[in-house]
């Protein structure tokens, strides 16, 4: 997703008939906003004299940075496969496999930072507002989805590139951090649910 393009704009190019941008960019895409969910969950919470408390204030300005970070990783990961294009079309076997290496860092930080969306967003269940809690379990989701997805390209592009040796505690992290987010999305679960069964809000 480009500096200046609207989100319309980023899906007419995901739906054309480009190789680019594709999945990858997609997942970073709905970190983002996942992220930004995240952010909005925070700032609702309530603000004596108009000031954040600072556990609220840390996880916004938390939710800001993985929401930015993860709209360049949209950039980095066309890139990235341009890259990857390029050395197909070479021909050079040995520029492939370096480009399909450099391709796996992209999905790895993706998932690095929807794990961290995940476990913000299971904090803003659990210390923001109760009208909140339901844009947190969907932050939390889309968190989950794109780390999933990101982490089948990342093996997808190790495969591609030979599995080289180097890479490979890459993918054994990033399961982890997979894992990590899916159990903090079953924690925020665990408490719109019992939100709904005391009856209180259930937010956006």
């Amino acid at each position: 997703m480009t500096r200046h393009e609207t989100l319309e704009q980023f899906a007419q190019r995901v739906a054309a008939a480009a190789p680019t941008p594709g999945g990858g960019a997609v997942a970073a895409v709905t970190g983002a906003l996942a992220a930004a969910l995240t952010a909005m969950a925070g700032r609702l919470t309530p603000a004596p004299e108009g000031q954040l408390p600072p556990n609220a204030s840390h996880l916004v300005e938390a939710a800001d940075h993985v929401s930015g970070r993860l709209l360049e990783l949209a950039r980095e990961d066309e890139e990235a496969y341009r890259v990857v294009l390029e050395a197909r079309r070479s021909g050079d076997r040995v520029a492939l496999a370096r480009a399909w290496r450099g391709a796996t860092r992209v999905p790895a930080d993706v998932v690095r930072l929807c794990r961290e969306i995940a476990l913000l967003a299971l904090r803003a269940a659990r210390e923001g507002p109760p009208a909140a809690v339901g844009d947190a379990v969907m932050a939390a989701l889309l968190a989950a989805a794109a780390a999933a997805g990101s982490h089948l390209n990342l093996g997808l592009n190790l495969a591609a590139a030979g599995r080289p040796e180097e890479l490979l505690d890459l993918a054994d992290q990033t399961a982890a951090m997979l894992r990590d987010t899916q159990r903090a999305v079953t924690e925020v679960r665990l408490i719109a649910e019992e939100q709904l069964r005391g009856g209180g809000e259930r937010g956006s």
